[in-house]
């Protein structure tokens, strides 16, 4: 593993900079900002991906990391993708160190000549203690004198070759990445142990969830929506990706509601054009904004509270949920209304991206969702540069058992990975879920499957038996199916078996390598033929593949 830095933290000054903090943090926050303490303080670089919605508190935690940074007399580096976030960042982070002796400036594509050029020579001459830029800051002629922490904000918009190249700046910088909805290749690496994770899930008090609609494209619906936002004196996005359409789209709504200043942002528009839409709209001058995917990272305005996607099926999972994190900043019911194409592209992988967005309908959904982008995407390359797709012959659950397993073998010094493969296949002739009736919310569901069939051991499995009790009562026969299977596989795995299959008459067990095959007689009872079972399995020894 590579050396890093040590740093030191100045309880005094340290102390006086958290007590400037305006809110009080959650339980989440709080102990992630632990976690990010202790990694700077180790000799480790830190390497760690916090999950967070929008406004749970993540740019506080880069903030608290940045300052102990400047301390130990190293630079920060803060990425972001869009010039609109990095203008807002700057302004957050010079508010914040008002009263510190750093110095921070910003380095984007509307950055002019001169003031680029000062920053680029305070950066190198170590005069400089924070930049925050966009993809501008990965150009070769940037150099930091002394780099010692990299923050990369909504990771999820970076390619693994972006990010990877200001980590060559130097081998031990400190690595922080903040996301809503993490790529399946970073929570690919979190889920593993490869990656530190950490999960800001705790809503700062007050806030109400997004109600979220999919329908297909309808004037009618659009109107209605932006109608009734307009009562309440609210004001609109309206989301329309095709850059070819979008002037259509403002010249409709001009028509459809002539007493409405209607304003358009796109990425092909003027740096100084879009400041100042967004600005009006943000004062609320303008009330209705039409605009591009240029929003998803941006201004927070608790006032528009209602958005409408034209076909948000092409759109991304990530981005799909970064732009509904856009409405709802305040104390106001949003509204969310995803409409489709009529000609929907690749409509399967589309319908289970919506469908995720639908059942996610949640404060915290930024995680969950991510998983089941894991799911529908794949996990990606842990050495190469994809960052989705690979185990989709596999299927997630089996992916992540044999992931964690060879993460384990790793860190016990085993190098041989023969027996990754060894998953035994157990056939009861018994049904083995969770019920909807049981636990009706798909992400919990989603979770505890996952949990189950990543336990490694008998301890894990009654750990995860009595929280389930705890949580959610007594469990129906399916559930106690579930655990009884996951049981046997634990067992057997162990022993090296290949498969158990039970049919009418008999139990069949197949042994690992040698395919040695014993049959005994199947019992009437169904909890006496899974007695049966594992006494047959602890008959079995590792070092014979053979039964005694």
């Amino acid at each position: 593993l590579t050396k890093g830095t040590k740093y030191k933290i100045p309880k005094d000054y340290y102390k006086s900079f958290v007590s400037r903090f305006p809110y009080q943090e959650t339980v989440d926050q709080f102990k992630t900002i632990e976690e990010v303490e202790n990694d700077l303080k180790s000799p480790t670089p830190m390497d760690r991906l916090v999950c967070g919605e929008v406004g749970f508190g993540k740019t506080e935690i880069a903030m608290r990391a940045s300052f102990v940074t400047a301390y130990n007399n190293k630079q920060t580096c803060l990425l972001v993708p869009t010039t609109l976030l990095a203008q807002q960042h700057l302004d957050s982070f010079k508010k914040r160190f008002s009263q510190e002796a750093v110095s921070i400036s910003c380095l984007t594509r509307n950055t002019k000549p001169n003031e680029r050029k000062i920053t680029i020579s305070n950066l190198s001459q170590g005069k400089l203690d924070i930049l925050i830029g966009t993809h501008a800051v990965l150009q070769d002629s940037i150099k930091f004198k002394d780099l010692g922490l990299l923050i990369i904000d909504e990771e999820h918009r970076f390619g693994v070759r972006q990010k990877e190249k200001l980590k060559k700046i130097k081998g031990d910088i400190n690595v922080l990445n903040l996301t809503a909805t993490p790529i399946p290749r970073s929570l690919n690496f979190a889920l593993s142990k490869i990656k530190d994770f950490s999960i800001i899930a705790s809503p700062p008090p007050e806030r109400l969830s997004v109600k979220t609609f999919v329908y297909k494209l309808s004037k009618h619906l659009i109107s209605e929506g932006i109608q009734r936002e307009m009562l309440r004196g609210g004001q609109a996005y309206y989301l329309c990706n095709d850059l070819r359409l979008i002037n259509d789209r403002k010249k409709r709504l001009e028509e459809q509601f002539p007493h409405l200043t209607i304003g358009l942002v796109h990425g092909k528009l003027r740096a100084s054009a879009i400041e100042r839409t967004m600005v009006d709209f943000q004062q609320g001058e303008v009330d209705i904004l039409v605009c591009s995917t240029i929003i998803e990272s941006g201004l927070d305005i608790a006032n528009a509270n209602t958005l409408i996607v034209e076909e948000s099926d092409k759109l991304g999972l990530a981005q799909l949920h970064q732009l509904r994190g856009r409405i709802g900043r305040g104390k106001r019911q949003a509204y969310a209304y995803f409409l489709k194409s009529n000609y929907e592209l690749k409509k399967k992988a589309a319908k289970s991206r919506l469908e995720a967005l639908l059942e996610s309908d949640s404060l915290a959904a930024g995680f969950l969702l991510a998983i089941k982008d894991l799911e529908i995407r794949g996990a990606g390359e842990i050495l190469g540069e994809n960052q989705s797709g690979i185990f989709e012959s596999i299927g997630l659950d089996l992916y992540s058992r044999l992931l964690k397993r060879a993460v384990e073998f790793v860190e016990q010094g085993i190098i041989d990975f023969n027996y990754l493969q060894n998953t035994t296949e157990i056939n009861l002739g018994i049904s083995s879920y969770i019920p909807q009736k049981f636990l009706p919310d798909v992400n919990l569901r989603l979770l505890m499957y996952n949990k189950i069939s990543m336990s490694n051991s008998l301890k894990e499995i009654n750990l995860l038996k009595s929280e389930m009790k705890d949580r959610f009562g007594s469990f129906p026969v399916p559930v106690t199916n579930l655990f009884t299977l996951n049981e046997l596989r634990i067992l057997a795995e162990k022993k090296s078996i290949k498969s158990i299959n039970v049919n009418t008459q008999n139990i069949t067990f197949t042994l690992e390598k040698t395919d040695y095959v014993r049959t005994i007689n199947k019992p009437k009872n169904i909890n006496t033929c899974v007695k049966r079972v594992k006494q047959e399995i602890r008959k079995i020894y590792n070092n014979q593949r053979k039964y005694t």
